[in-house]
């Protein structure tokens, strides 16, 4: 649950069209291919939630990033998981 997890920065690795359409609240977006050109605009400390649309993409670019030094988790499902919760859970 995102919720409770203490995310340094949650980050959509999907295209910029993507996230447009629909992304986690908060969430950054940086294109998986282009992530390790842009280091600098990630979070030297702290933990990266990661997420794409179904997980293939995500699990590339969360790769790369501990290979690079990076805590990152992955959204488990990525946003196409949680986007169907969220439509699941009743509003309160």
């Amino acid at each position: 649950d995102l919720e409770k997890f203490d995310a340094t920065m949650v980050l959509d690795v999907r295209n910029k069209t993507e996230h447009k359409a629909g992304h986690v609240p908060g969430s950054y977006q940086l294109s998986g291919g282009r992530l390790m050109w842009h280091l600098d605009e990630l979070p030297a400390e702290g933990t990266i939630v990661s997420y794409c649309q179904s997980g293939v993409r995500n699990s590339v670019a969360a790769s790369a990033l501990r290979r690079a030094g990076y805590d990152v988790v992955e959204l488990d499902g990525s946003y196409a998981a949680w986007n169907a919760w969220q439509t699941s859970v009743p509003a309160v």
